[in-house]
């Protein structure tokens, strides 16, 4: 490795070094040689490991993983696109004629798929990798299914619970309300056959307060 002799004598030759064996063109030893530079050597070329190691490849790196997953999760439909549109320009370029043919073009196409493509709903676990985040949404997916379909059958309960409990109430209030019914109709009963004999007596009393008609005497030369 190529070793610079001459120590830096300025700031700025330090600056240049510093760079320079962040790109990898370093000898740890070289330090012993840097004088009265030796600290702001050492400090410079921590600060710049830490700033480039640390920081700025963990950012790529993160910005990177990232662009990967969106890439990896619209690669599936960006093939079929892909696909789609070479059929598309295959049937362009080879003409009505050829497109006829039975050989080139049968009615019906048989193909052979994974058995977890044509079930809708499952987890395909043998699929491939589509990213961090597209498996965390699909496990929150799941999960959101299996917690809706939780909520829908308490909801469901409590419906028949409330429903039942509605139908006892409203079950005691007809029949409460028939027992007031009933007693009404029997109290107006009463009322009706008490006034019914009131107005009896009254008659009964009139008719004896009138005096009846006597007969009338018999002529005796008659």
């Amino acid at each position: 490795m190529l070793r610079i002799c001459t120590p830096p004598l300025s700031f700025w030759g330090m600056c240049l070094y510093a760079f320079g064996m962040m790109l990898g063109a370093f000898d740890i030893t070289f330090f012993d040689s840097l004088g009265e530079f030796r600290l702001l050597g050492q400090g410079l070329f921590i600060a710049y490991m830490v700033f480039q190691m640390i920081l700025l490849l963990n950012l790529l790196i993160a910005l990177m993983g990232d662009s990967y997953e969106k890439v990896q999760e619209k690669a599936k439909v960006e093939a079929l696109r892909e696909r789609a549109g070479l059929l598309v320009e295959i049937e362009l370029v080879a003409g009505k004629r050829y497109l006829k043919r039975n050989n080139y073009c049968p009615r019906w196409l048989h193909a052979l798929v994974p058995k977890e493509t044509l079930q809708a709903g499952e987890t395909r676990r043998n699929r491939e990798w589509a990213g961090i985040t597209g498996t965390i949404r699909q496990d929150l997916e799941s999960q959101l299914s299996v917690v809706r379909n939780q909520i829908r059958d308490e909801m469901e309960k409590n419906a028949e619970a409330l429903t039942e409990r509605i139908s006892g109430n409203v079950a005691a209030a007809m029949r409460e309300i028939g027992r007031e019914v009933s007693n009404a109709v029997k109290h107006t009963q009463i009322t009706e056959l008490q006034d019914s004999k009131q107005v009896l007596r009254n008659m009964s009393r009139r008719h004896s307060s009138v005096p009846w008609p006597r007969p009338a005497a018999q002529d005796s030369g008659g």
